[in-house]
């Protein structure tokens, strides 16, 4: 009776530290996905990732008679780090031209790279690839009829014309107020729709005007009033803010009115 005794004492003991061990694990585990679950919560990043974001939309409308001919959505990332990204969609439906494209630039408006593509009546006209190096371009185009990569040497300050007015406003970004109010510019681009694929330089005359307060339907907006080119080729920008955004954009020799319709900031 005694040794039976005995053997219930120790299965009982076994039984309870077994149940104890248990316990401890099944704690244990729960402690271990509590804090899984603590440390996944998510919170604000260690360092800020983005300074802000802006995106729009404008409306083409004909100088000659006011008809509607287009419109164009666009998005502007700026990053903490001060660079700059615009991605655009352009639809020239009076031409019935379609064109792509994504834009990333230094803080000093220097372009870094690009990619960009035009569609004419829904056929590919040509594709440009564009990377900055240094003082070198190189680009790759990519057409129905042709492919080939060239390298360009490049000035010290240069812009990069992509045909999309959202991105006009900054080929201003190293305009100097204090000097002269026409000043040297240089564009690169690759070939305008219904024109060469082939990527050139221009010299294109950058000119300011003057601060101007204009209103659009977008609202009322204190503006820099510049023009690219020289005349009749040239076109007439008034751009707003530190992103350089396209408020009104007017090509005499294309017939066009670009107005800002909608616009949305956001500040992070």
């Amino acid at each position: 009776m005694k040794g039976r005794a005995m053997t219930k004492k120790v299965i009982c003991g076994s039984e309870i530290w077994q149940k104890g061990l248990h316990a401890f694990f099944v704690l244990s585990i729960v402690i271990l996905l509590m804090n899984n679950v603590q440390a996944q919560v998510w919170g604000p990043p260690p360092v800020k990732l983005l300074d802000r974001t802006t995106a729009g939309k404008h409306v083409c409308f004909k100088l000659s008679d006011g008809s509607d001919c287009g419109t164009e959505t666009w998005a502007i990332t700026v990053q903490s780090d001060g660079t700059r990204s615009i991605r655009a969609y352009t639809d020239w439906s009076a031409t019935e031209t379609q064109i792509n494209v994504f834009l990333r630039a230094d803080k000093n408006y220097r372009p870094l790279e690009a990619f960009a593509n035009v569609y004419l009546s829904g056929r590919l006209s040509g594709t440009g690839l564009y990377v900055v190096d240094g003082k070198t371009l190189t680009v790759t185009v990519n057409a129905p009829n042709d492919y080939f990569v060239e390298s360009l040497p490049l000035p010290g300050d240069f812009s990069l014309l992509l045909h999309p007015i959202s991105i006009d406003g900054w080929h201003f970004g190293y305009y100097d107020k204090r000097g002269q109010d026409t000043q040297p510019g240089a564009i690169f681009t690759l070939g305008a729709a219904r024109r060469s694929v082939l990527v050139k330089k221009i010299a294109m005359p950058l000119t300011f005007y003057g601060a101007e307060t204009i209103t659009v339907p977008a609202g009322t907006f204190e503006t820099d009033h510049y023009r690219f080119g020289t005349p009749p080729i040239s076109a007439e920008v008034w751009i707003h803010g530190p992103d350089r955004v396209v408020i009104k954009h007017e090509y005499a020799r294309n017939d066009t009115r670009f107005l800002l319709t909608e616009l949305v900031e956001t500040l992070r």
